[in-house]
């Protein structure tokens, strides 16, 4: 049995003992049920995802850099600095992927002269500081609409 909020890494070793759907339960309660493909497919995107993140890190620069995602049509990635408004504010209370669109991948924190790329996609609880920069992935249009959001 697996809970809602069971990670995907421990989803992934604990499905090895399933070859059909898995019940998911919430406090005694049958919520739903998984299905090993629904595990793959989610733990694929997001190993995509980091790859993508990983690869463009290494060019995180001072400006705006768009650049389309290899094999995926309509689909982009840029660096971005954080808006001012989002100072002080979770990734969870600015909800980014809602109001804009886009996917965040990794925040790259300034500090002290130094450069750092945080060695983790940030969660909902990260909050934003001045001189973060975010790859952020979506439409060129929403791209461009967060960008000027700032």
């Amino acid at each position: 049995m697996f809970a809602p909020d069971d990670r995907l890494d421990e989803v992934m070793r604990l499905f090895g003992g399933h070859r059909f759907q898995a019940p998911v339960v919430d406090g005694g309660r049958l919520v739903g049920s998984i299905w090993p493909q629904d595990v793959i497919e989610c733990y694929n995107a997001e190993i995509l995802k980091r790859d993508m993140a990983s690869s463009m890190a290494v060019s995180v620069g001072n400006g705006p850099v768009t650049r389309a995602v290899p094999g995926v049509r309509g689909v982009s990635m840029a660096e971005i600095p954080v808006p001012p408004r989002f100072f002080g504010r979770s990734l969870a209370s600015v909800n980014i992927r809602r109001e804009f669109g886009v996917t965040v991948l990794l925040i790259k924190r300034r500090s002290g002269g130094d450069e750092h790329i945080a060695d983790h996609l940030p969660d909902a609880e990260y909050v934003f500081h001045e001189g973060d920069v975010m790859l952020v992935m979506g439409s060129e249009e929403r791209l461009q609409r967060l960008e000027r959001s700032g």
